[in-house]
């Protein structure tokens, strides 16, 4: 047989948890398929949006422009986004693995691929609402917010995988 490049970028394991002790319909490609498509082409879309409110903000002059008031709210705001960003920088260097409960000694591609598009968006936000401190504006706000509440949806479908496996599997 050749190489299956499915298989060497989600390695998954073949009769392991995620086949045998989750019940959904992608065996054990879940964690990839969750990470791959939901995830990424969600971390995808909010870093599209992140660049589009960027390039309103510091280059587009056809709307009105304020400043905000009360920044301590923005600068928390941009420490929780540092941290988002953070974290799966962490989880790359160190190994450490969200979705391996079947004993896998490294981090599978689409890992390491999932992480890093999270902390590349998360960076990008954290720019924005720097920005933001700076100048404002109210045009495509809403937009911008829609992708961040997209981002914690996909963010609970994968989590709603994981915490199914909760109780079966001894952490």
């Amino acid at each position: 047989m050749g190489w299956d490049p499915v298989a060497a970028f989600c390695r998954p394991v073949a009769g392991g948890a995620w086949e045998n002790q989750v019940n959904n319909g992608f065996g054990s490609y879940t964690p990839c398929v969750t990470d791959s498509i939901i995830l990424n082409v969600t971390n995808l879309y909010l870093l599209c949006l992140a660049a589009h409110r960027m390039r309103l903000l510091l280059r587009c002059h056809n709307f009105d422009k304020f400043t905000i008031q009360r920044k301590s709210v923005h600068y928390f705001l941009i420490t929780l986004a540092a941290f988002n960003a953070l974290v799966p920088l962490i989880q790359v260097v160190l190994g450490i693995s969200v979705v391996n409960v079947d004993g896998e000694r490294s981090l599978a591609p689409f890992e390491i691929l999932s992480s890093l598009l999270s902390s590349l968006t998360w960076l990008a936000i954290a720019c924005v609402l720097f920005v933001e401190t700076k100048v404002y504006a109210r045009e495509y706000m809403w937009l911008f917010r829609f992708g961040m509440l997209y981002a914690l949806v996909a963010q609970a479908v994968k989590f709603q995988f994981i915490f199914t496996l909760r109780d079966i599997h001894k952490w």
